[in-house]
Parts: C-alpha cells; structure tokens; sequence
C-alpha cells in the first residue's frame, strides 16, 4: 500500500506557511486526509466523495481576505474517478436506462476486471460515458472557480495549477486488458499538467517530456518571500513558478479535452 511521507519531507506547504502564507485544503478523502502527512496546513477539510470538497473551498474563497497573507489552496477531487457515477445534470455520455454489468455506484478497477469477460463494446461505451461525465462535472468546477477568482479581484495574481496523479485505463490492451488504474501503460502515466499564470499572453504547448516533479523543481523555491501572489492547487499540493517559465512548463495538455467555461484552457 501506499506511505505517509516522512516526517522530515520538506513540502510546498512547509515552505509557504513558514513564511507566512495562509495553507488551506478542501480534499474528497481516502489517500488525501489530514492524517497522511497533511499536518502543516492552516485550514484542512476532508469529506468523502459523496459529499465532495467543492463547495467547502468555494465558500472559503469566497470570504478569505487576500490582502493581510497570499493563500496557497489545494482542492482534490476524485469526482472523475471511479466509482463512475456522475451528478444527473452531467450524465449525458451514457445511454439512459441502460444496464450495466457492474453496480456504477460502487464498481472500481477489482470489480470491472472480474466483469471483463462479460463486458461487451456497448457495455465499455457506457462505462466510458459515465467516466465523461465526471469529467465534465468537474471541468463545469473548475469553469465557477474560475469565475470566481475573477470576481473576488484575485485571478490577476493567482496561478492556477490543475494536474492529476494518474489517468483510466478502458481495455485498450488485448493482453493484460483492464479497466481503472494502477498499471504502467501510457494511459495512465499520461496526466493533465495545465498551468495558467497571470499576465501570460494565451495558450501554449510544450511537445518534450514534462513530469509533475518538474513544477517543484521549477519554482526557485528557496527565492521565495512574502510577495502577494496567491496559488490554487487542484488535485496536488505543488510550486509556484517562475518568470522564465515559458522556457520550462508552461500548459501542457496530454489526456482527455478540458474545455473550461471560461474559454482558458486548450485541447
């Protein structure tokens, strides 16, 4: 299974809050508890699922008051992971009515695998569909927090990080075939990265390999003050970055569309 970090680890948090930024979360539980190494933020709150994070985070940063700390905000969701189940307004990909071979409420990667041989192409079409669905839900998220940002005055001075820890397999492979995670092929390994930074022109794409790790290394950390820039984190606590960003990370988007209803994004 997986590992809290070690207590020495020295996080983005750490240094933030250190140096007197205010550190808050709104998490979907299950790995992303308080409890699994979390302990250096300000405000964390964690529900499940079910409930979810976002309007907990939404209603924070609505009152938050920028001026006196820049804030550092992750928010996690696990709305496109399994079980796929999306909200009514964003089951629109799979056919109504329709009866799958697992229970969608409550299936994940243990319960597909032993359903494989009983899982034909409309059956896959219709798991798949519900996985879109929440991806659009969580995409419609993004698009209100945005606004939101804009709204309260704060997108101007706010990075934005969007990314993911890993993707979905859907039996693309005739050996080894699978639906959910937890393998090495390539689409899992390919994520998200998606950056916006205040005062960038438009959207960009970087073509050369890009890893996660690399907004930490990117951010010149140790240079870092109390200037008031705030970040928003979804889905991984991560570093701001610098000017000279354009020459590392700038947007990088490898999986599925993002569309952003505020037009920022690409495909």
């Amino acid at each position: 299974g997986m590992r809290d970090l070690h207590p020495d680890t020295l996080t983005l948090p750490d240094v933030l809050h250190d140096n007197g930024w205010q550190t808050v979360a709104f998490t979907d539980g299950g790995w992303m508890k308080k409890e699994r190494s979390f302990h250096t933020f300000d405000l964390f709150e964690s529900v499940n699922k079910r409930v979810g994070s976002f309007d907990g985070m939404m209603r924070w940063l609505r009152e938050v008051d920028a001026r006196e700390k820049p804030f550092f905000l992750l928010w996690h969701t696990y709305e496109p992971h399994c079980p796929y189940d999306p909200a009514d307004a964003f089951d629109r990909y799979s056919e109504t009515g329709y009866e799958a071979p697992v229970d969608m409420t409550k299936a994940c990667r243990r319960e597909y695998t032993e359903a494989l041989g009983r899982i034909g192409d409309d059956d896959l079409a219709h798991i798949v569909g519900k996985y879109d669905g929440g991806i659009a839900s969580t995409d419609a998220k993004v698009g209100r927090l945005l606004r939101l940002l804009e709204k309260r005055g704060f997108a101007p001075n706010t990075i934005v990080v969007i990314t993911s820890d890993h993707g979905e397999s859907f039996a693309e492979r005739e050996i080894d075939k699978k639906i959910g995670h937890g393998t090495m092929y390539e689409e899992v390994l390919r994520i998200p990265l998606i950056v916006r930074i205040p005062g960038h022109t438009g959207p960009e794409r970087v073509t050369h390999r890009v890893e996660s790790i690399d907004i930490m290394r990117s951010s010149g950390i140790s240079e870092i003050d109390q200037a008031a820039i705030n970040i928003v984190q979804l889905a991984a606590p991560y570093a701001p970055l610098p000017d000279n960003i354009t020459d590392r990370v700038d947007i990088l988007h490898i999986t599925r569309t993002w569309r952003f209803e505020t037009g920022i994004g690409v495909e």
